[in-house]
């Protein structure tokens, strides 16, 4: 079950005024928010760190590279803000940095991240948006390689802009907008790969930065998928329009038959009017004539722009003749004529019996009432529906929305059954192979019929979201314990409401540090416990609790884990 993640690491300023960023925050941000957004990046989980130091830094590094990956998952490890050279490594600079003489203690090396990422089963994509300079004052003439090679390896790609000054080009704004709405799928077909996505933010550049941009990794690694969405949700099915000379042929067909029906209703009604049959009322019109205004009717309608379904159910309908009945007016339809229509179609040999000829015509009425018993049967399918996993990224989640606990990550041509939808058919509830039921969002998979996907019914009953915490697991480095758990919340105590982790028994001999941040919604959230006294303790346990902006805990869960100090 494939899954894919994100730790975003971004500066607005630094301590040394010596060192600057590319850009502010906000970039980072949106590019966390559309990498979330289920319309666009789809990441299971994005993590943001703003403005921290290197202690914290390589601590959140470590802890997101330790969690449980295989090979079919995707890692996104970004940086934004300066680099520095010395004559063997690079360096990401933190809020803390020093250029000298601790540069060691307050960046974050290039060989660190390296060594983490080699132990990582993921496949990995790394990208570096910086400033950069060397800490002799010399400049760095091949910036973007170096990086390329301090932080590369195997199945692993490498995104880098550097430059030496903020330029009008913004590398991190063209990714983000090169993952909103899918600009960067350049052959349309609703996969974006790590190829199509920096070819689209290096065509962003607009000058001289565009030389400094860098892509690194195996050419077979720009087939990897980024993010995906039904074909069917991102292209509109593409219907040739019919030339402006010429019918289309269904439409000469149709105009073929109605020509040879009115010549021979012709030939008929001047036979009957010769016995004088048309010696009716005064202003009456003949059938002939009432005929052939419908049938000249007809290819207005069948010459309109056809992608419409109404269009191909009429062009379906033409081999039985009865097409001009439903597209003519009603009024039309209601006259003797269209009866006299179908008579030789359902008999050869009308004119010995002119009365009986009008007998069948009711029973002819039965194809429009068959046409019509075929409409319920796509809305009556309360059968399951087969359906395939369309998308590399596909989460199985407790109720119809992205406020519900993931319960499976279903792989890419997975197949699963509909079984029901929500009210405006955007998730679907489905039955894995495994027997897993869960909902699913409709972007994410294909029915092997996709005339039905729309036709399920609505599921009888839908479950509540609720606040929660699941998928608990730690990590004990000796002095410290790490200690990691996603998280629901669906702002039952606004917006505003945030986590508070604490050991147990509670003490004041460790203290918690929120790795990733303590504001509360959908993600993962990483603490960890470090030693602050000096007296024997044993912890039994963790407790996360939800608690709101008056400090109240309105929600907690206690995980069994047992660590002495």
């Amino acid at each position: 079950m494939s899954q894919r993640l994100a730790l975003l690491i971004g500066h607005t300023q630094y301590h040394d005024d010596r060192l600057s960023v590319p850009h502010g925050g906000d970039e980072v941000t949106a590019l966390a928010e559309v990498l979330r957004d289920p319309q666009h990046g789809r990441f299971d989980h994005v993590h943001v760190l703003l403005d921290k130091t290197a202690v914290d830094l390589q601590l959140a590094i470590a802890a997101f590279l330790e969690q449980s990956f295989t090979a079919d998952d995707l890692i996104l490890l970004y940086f934004a803000g300066h680099c520095l050279f010395d004559s063997s490594d690079a360096f990401l600079a933190a809020a803390d940095a020093f250029t000298e003489p601790y540069l060691d203690a307050t960046t974050v090396q290039a060989d660190f991240v390296r060594r983490r990422l080699n132990q990582c089963a993921a496949r990995q994509l790394l990208i570096v948006d910086c400033l950069h300079s060397r800490l002799d004052g010399e400049p760095e003439v091949d910036a973007p390689r170096r990086v390329g090679h301090a932080f590369g390896g195997p199945n692993r790609v490498v995104l880098v802009a550097a430059q030496t000054a903020v330029q009008q080009a913004n590398f991190t704004a063209a990714l983000t907008e090169g993952l909103r709405g899918f600009a960067a799928d350049s052959d349309r077909d609703g996969r974006l790969t790590v190829g199509e996505w920096f070819a689209y933010a290096q065509a962003a550049a607009q000058n001289e930065a565009a030389a400094l941009w860098e892509k690194w990794g195996d050419s077979m690694h720009d087939a990897w998928v980024v993010t995906a969405v039904s074909r069917a949700k991102r292209v509109a099915p593409l219907l040739a329009a019919p030339p402006a000379d010429a019918p289309p042929p269904a439409n000469r067909r149709s105009i073929l038959i109605v020509g040879l029906l009115i010549l021979l209703l012709l030939l008929v009604g001047g036979g009957y009017a010769l016995r004088g049959g048309w010696a009716a009322a005064p202003g009456a019109t003949p059938p002939g004539a009432a005929l052939a205004a419908a049938a000249t009717a007809v290819p207005q309608p069948q010459l309109s722009p056809s992608p419409s379904p109404a269009s191909e159910q009429s062009a379906v309908m033409d081999p039985s003749t009865a097409t001009a009945v439903p597209v003519s007016p009603t009024t039309q339809a209601a006259t003797a004529a269209p009866t006299a229509v179908q008579t030789p179609t359902s008999t050869a040999s009308p004119a010995p019996s002119p009365t009986p000829s009008l007998t069948p015509s009711p029973s002819a009425t039965p194809s429009p009432s068959a046409t019509a018993t075929v409409t319920p049967t796509p809305t009556a399918t309360t059968t399951p529906i087969p359906m395939q996993i369309t998308a590399e990224a596909a989460f199985l989640r407790a109720g119809p929305g992205v406020n519900y606990k993931i319960i499976a990550f279903p792989l890419q041509g997975t197949g699963v059954t509909a079984v029901a939808r929500n009210s405006d058919a955007t998730w679907y509830n489905v039955i894995l192979p495994d027997d897993t039921t869960g909902w699913i969002y409709t972007d994410v998979v294909r029915p092997d019929d996709t005339a039905v996907g729309p036709t399920l019914p609505i599921a009888a009953t839908i479950p509540a979201p609720v606040n929660e915490f699941y998928d608990f697991a730690t990590q004990d480095t000796g002095s410290t314990l790490i200690a990691q758990v996603y998280h629901v919340y669906v702002g039952t105590r606004g917006e505003e409401a945030y986590l508070r982790a604490r050991l147990l028994p509670e003490t004041d001999q460790v203290q918690p540090s929120y790795l990733n941040g303590d504001d509360l919604g959908l993600g993962l959230r990483i603490v960890a416990f470090s030693r602050t006294g000096s007296a024997p303790y044993t912890s039994t346990g963790v407790e996360f609790c939800m608690v709101d902006t008056d400090g109240a805990a309105f929600y907690c869960q206690t995980f069994p884990v047992r660590k002495e100090w």
